[in-house]
């Protein structure tokens, strides 16, 4: 909200990058150097830029040098009655939430060998199967049923630390939350 109120800041929604590069000065009448964005809203120039466009990060050139990966994961929706009390999350090799709507998210595979984000029924089983290994087969979770899954691809780093800050001159990034 505090962004929003300023006056040299923009938010940009459902917009897709489809290249950026740099601009000098004189190109244009903006008045400084800047970015140039080519997009499915059209061209668009800024002498400032935050990139946070998660998998995006990495295909393009600015960012094309640093160490992200692609990683696919799936978490699954379950239905566990004797779980409703749960209210907080339970985290051990993976996770598990609180219901909502009566549904629980457990969670997630980590699949470095798929770079797209379609679901699969073995993931489901994975994930029910880690819940039940690791927190060695509780009572409370032995008639949870999985109702439905999602699916997505997340942007890692070989160190797991987010990545966030200057890149350059007048381009911040914030990706690698995955």
């Amino acid at each position: 909200a505090f962004l929003r109120r300023q006056a040299n800041f923009k938010v940009q929604f459902n917009c897709q990058l489809q290249q950026l590069s740099v601009f000098a000065s004189e190109e244009t009448d903006v008045g400084s150097s800047g970015w140039r964005l080519q997009t499915n809203h059209g061209e668009l120039l800024r002498t400032r830029l935050v990139l946070a466009n998660g998998t995006g990060l990495t295909a393009l050139v600015p960012t094309a040098h640093l160490p992200l990966n692609q990683v696919r994961g799936q978490v699954s929706h379950v239905k566990a009655p004797a779980l409703a009390v749960l209210s907080t999350v339970l985290c051990h090799q993976g996770y598990i939430t609180p219901a909502d709507q009566q549904e629980h998210c457990v969670g997630a595979t980590f699949d470095r060998s798929r770079t797209t984000a379609v679901e699969l029924a073995e993931d489901n089983q994975q994930n029910l199967d880690l819940v039940n290994t690791v927190l060695q087969q509780p009572g409370w979770f032995a008639d949870a049923s999985v109702v439905s899954a999602k699916a997505g691809v997340r942007v890692t780093v070989p160190d797991h630390l987010p990545l966030a800050g200057e890149l350059n001159a007048c381009l911040w990034l914030l990706g690698g939350l995955g």
